[in-house]
């Protein structure tokens, strides 16, 4: 093979990589039943192993992500309920600056 034709194959390979694949989470449901199914019928410990291993690989594929969308949307939640809590302070304190003012004037 010459290198350009290797250099073209590995500059396509890598656009291939970049490009994110949509997988339903039906699709994963019926795969990880199916991988279920065949570790509970496998006598090898290594073969199973290795079951499990693609089971948790697949697994990773749909439902640690929207974990993560979950724990970064409770992120957001919390940073929302800190900043309205200290918008209530700000403004307890300018009420008591505001009671001060009044106090002074009278």
């Amino acid at each position: 093979m010459s290198d350009d034709y290797l250099n073209d194959y590995d500059a396509e390979d890598a656009e291939h990589d970049e490009i994110e694949e949509e997988i339903s989470t039906e699709e994963v449901d019926r795969v990880l039943e199916t991988l279920s199914d065949l570790m509970q019928n496998v006598e090898s410990e290594t073969v199973h192993e290795h079951l499990e291993e693609a089971y948790n690989g697949i697994f990773a594929l749909v439902y640690e992500e929207e974990e993560e969308t979950s724990e970064v949307a409770d992120e957001y939640d919390e940073e929302d309920e800190e900043d309205a809590d200290l918008e209530d302070e700000l403004e307890g304190f300018q009420e008591i600056d505001d009671e001060d003012d009044q106090a002074e004037a009278a």
